[in-house]
Formats: structure tokens, C-alpha cells, sequence
């Protein structure tokens, strides 16, 4: 795979990556704010309800979260190229050393020819 034909597969990616996003960040955004300002208005009339609804908020809106990350890294992967060795996909995280070494990140196999 040439340079040219790498990046197009990375902006293909993106631009899915980029409409996950929106479709599914949209309601992680909204669930996590209502939650907080619940949290502030139930703060201000009682302190013991606060604690009760914050105990089990929190770690609901952390887990909506990661879940949101962890779909858009999947989204991203799907459309992302491959490696001709492992057939592994080249993730989020890992596509910038991809176009600098060229090489796959799991097998270091020739990825992007020189």
C-alpha cells in the first residue's frame, strides 16, 4: 500500500469515526450533563439523597463513557486499513507511528511501501 492510498483509508475513517461520534456522543453528552445537574440540585435541597444519587451516577456516566471511547475506537478500526501479514487493524492510537515506521504495530510487518 502507497502513502496516498494509507491516508485515504485514515480519512475514511475519521470521517466514520467522526459521525459515530456525533450519533452516539450526543446522548452519552446529554445523560452525563442531566446527571450532573441533578446532582447540584438534589445537592442543595439534601445532602443524603446527594450521596446516594452521586454513589450511583457517577460510575454510570464514567461507564457511558468509556463505552462511548471504546466504540468509536471500534468504528474507527473497521475501516482502517490492514495488515497484509496478521490482518490486524491499525487503531486510533496507533496510526500515527504506522505512517512514521511504515511498519504494523503487532507484527512489524511492511504495512505502507517506502
Amino acid at each position: 500500500m502507497t502513502r496516498r492510498e494509507y491516508f485515504t483509508q485514515i480519512l475514511g475513517a475519521h470521517t466514520a469515526m467522526r459521525k459515530a461520534a456525533l450519533m452516539a456522543g450526543l446522548p452519552v453528552a446529554v445523560l452525563s450533563t442531566g446527571a450532573t445537574v441533578w446532582m447540584f440540585l438534589l445537592a442543595k435541597s439534601d445532602s443524603s439523597k446527594f450521596a446516594q444519587f452521586a454513589a450511583f451516577a457517577l460510575p454510570v456516566c464514567v461507564a457511558a463513557i468509556v463505552a462511548l471511547f471504546l466504540y468509536i475506537d471500534r468504528v474507527f478500526s473497521r475501516s482502517s486499513p490492514v495488515c497484509p501479514s496478521c490482518s490486524r487493524h491499525v487503531r486510533v492510537l496507533q496510526r500515527r507511528r504506522v505512517w512514521r515506521s511504515g511498519k504494523c504495530v503487532y507484527c512489524n510487518c511492511q504495512i505502507i511501501e517506502q
